[in-house]
């Protein structure tokens, strides 16, 4: 079997950058959307796999905000501590609104090149960690987001979701019970960019514990697929050693710059495309495959 590739990018969304500063996919062909398809002219066979969050309202706290509401809600409550954390408006860049989004999203999932998987459904949690959309959550709470979220898709004329990317890799058993019972088979919900490589390596980064690094490993009734090199990070190093062992070099991304570093940049895609050029010199034609297809 030739080395598997697999390519996955969360937080996108109809956000542009003259919304807020920061495109997220809104800006279409002229921003990282753009990008992400020129990445065919080196490598026409490229998949990649967009990680959607339907009905997004993710908006960044204030540094030590979490630590701050954690306070607050000893002596005054849960419900006080979350009323003091900043929201964009419910729905503001719900799919539904932004049809041209949602139209050209699925122009390129028709030729191939794009696969449009979940990310959960407002990217958002007033409690605790703000971008852990499900942490804590009851199994009825994981249940009805996952089902608006599904929703959401359909509605905007998405093929009903196969894969799901944790926000903020909050997990719980009740989210994954929800993800079974909505028929979502697939989860990419483990992330290790820096241990070392073996056969036996052990996710040890965020998300799912104890499941392979390297290869997809059933999980809860799910099937997990490894997430272990950082589009900003990743060295040919460790690209190597990962499909020398046999194992998916899963590369993991964000759409934009918001908290992390790892967003889709042109200097980020570059470090990627001067990887797999050197990797096809020594493994030939690489096998690129959407999340779905694992």
């Amino acid at each position: 079997m030739r080395s598997r590739v697999i390519f996955g990018i969360d937080d996108i969304c109809p956000q542009k950058s003259a919304d807020a500063g920061k495109d997220f996919g809104g800006d279409l062909q002229a921003g990282i959307l753009g990008q992400l398809l020129d990445l065919r002219q080196d490598f026409p066979r490229i998949k990649v796999t967009l990680f959607i969050t339907p009905n997004y309202s993710y908006k960044a706290q204030p540094r030590y905000f979490s630590t701050f509401q954690k306070i607050l809600k000893k002596p005054f409550g849960k419900r006080f501590a979350a009323s003091i954390a900043k929201k964009l408006p419910d729905g503001n860049f719900q799919l539904g609104k932004h049809p041209e989004f949602c139209n050209f999203l699925k122009m390129q999932e028709k030729k191939g090149i794009f696969s449009l998987e979940l990310h959960g459904f407002d990217h958002f949690n007033p409690w605790l960690y703000y971008p852990q959309e499900f942490t804590e959550l009851s199994l009825e709470k994981c249940n009805e987001r996952i089902e608006k979220a599904v929703a959401l898709f359909r509605k905007a004329g998405f093929q009903k979701p196969k894969v799901f990317a944790p926000p903020g890799w909050g997990l719980s058993g009740n989210l994954l019970e929800a993800l079974r019972n909505n028929g979502i088979p697939r989860i990419a919900g483990s992330v290790d960019n820096s241990s070392s490589v073996s056969k036996d390596s052990f996710s040890k980064g965020s998300g799912l514990q104890c499941v392979s690094a390297l290869f997809p490993q059933e999980a809860n009734g799910l099937l997990n697929i490894p997430r272990n090199w950082d589009l900003r990070f990743g060295k040919l190093e460790k690209a190597t050693q990962i499909l020398q062992a046999g194992g998916i070099l899963g590369v993991q991304a964000h759409a934009a710059e918001e908290g992390v570093e790892n967003a889709i940049t042109p200097e980020n895609l570059l470090n990627l495309k001067n990887v797999l050029a050197s990797l096809e010199k020594d493994f030939g034609n690489l096998r690129f495959a959407h999340f779905k297809e694992i």
